[in-house]
């Protein structure tokens, strides 16, 4: 127990359900990707939207796709998700997809990184290569 006389408990509710209950009626996500780049360095950008689909940074950011070593992306919801990977940067266009997420990291001919992200649901937003849920 904690010493402080003014402590108030914070009362945690834990529901039962599948994992796309994580993503339904909830108001806003937060979305927080670090990237680590080859040369040491790393770039950090947080979002705040409503939607379960966002482009966390794109082309005009100007990320050498080439130069992503790793990730880490947090997603701030019911269940909050945390993914560190590795990047391949050798395939013309990075996927990663589970029963949660589905993160695609794309370049164009300048080889400028694009990312989106996705949480499962009837969303009828395009991507470069459709995530087959």
């Amino acid at each position: 127990m904690c010493d402080t006389p003014n402590s108030i408990p914070i009362h945690i509710f834990m529901t039962k359900g599948n994992d796309n209950d994580n993503f339904d009626n909830f108001d806003n996500y937060v979305y927080i990707l670090e990237l680590y780049l080859k040369d040491g360095s790393f770039i950090k950008f947080e979002d705040t939207s409503g939607e379960k689909y966002i482009n966390i940074f794109t082309f005009r950011h100007n990320i050498d796709y080439y130069n992503i070593k790793y990730y880490e992306l947090s997603i701030i919801c019911k269940k909050p998700i945390l993914i560190r990977n590795e990047f391949n940067s050798s395939l013309s266009s990075y996927i990663y997809k589970d029963c949660n997420i589905f993160i695609e990291i794309s370049k164009n001919y300048d080889n400028n990184a694009n990312c989106c992200i996705y949480l499962p649901c009837n969303n009828p937003r395009m991507f470069f290569t459709p995530p087959n849920y």
